[in-house]
């Protein structure tokens, strides 16, 4: 799953056809007591660590960009090269749609996916200490 669309000309669009539905989705998570929704609002209140760009050689406004969100792939079907063609494919996509860069952010304790983003030729860009890497992979 990913998207090669502007991302701020995506959000604003999602966010302005949909704010009543999220707004609801969200005071009724609040007023339930989920903890991972009060976790995202007090995050809007209290700055997280910030991303440390790793690689400064990357030219992030001279690019075009697709975002990779995630491949998942079930556990009878891993290793049998699903998620190795479902990559291939995402990148050939990117590649049709003239983005000459491809962007992921992974957990840092997902070594599984770190180990298969790095074979695939994806190298670190920027990390949020302890808690997630954004890999590139020029195209």
């Amino acid at each position: 799953m990913g998207y090669y669309c502007e991302k701020n000309d995506y959000m604003k669009n999602f966010f302005k056809h949909n704010i009543f539905q999220i707004s609801l989705r969200i005071f009724i998570l609040l007023i339930s007591g989920n903890r991972q929704a009060w976790k995202k609002v007090k995050g809007v209140f209290v700055k997280e660590k910030p991303f440390v760009i790793v690689d400064e050689t990357i030219p992030m406004k001279e690019t075009t960009t697709g975002d990779l969100l995630s491949i998942c792939v079930l556990p009878e079907f891993r290793g049998s090269y699903v998620a190795q063609s479902l990559i291939e494919e995402y990148i050939n996509k990117l590649k049709n749609k003239g983005r000459d860069l491809c962007l992921l952010t992974v957990d840092v304790n997902n070594g599984r996916g770190i180990r298969f983003y790095e074979r695939n030729g994806f190298i670190p860009y920027r990390e949020r200490e302890g808690q997630a890497r954004t890999y590139a992979k020029y195209l």
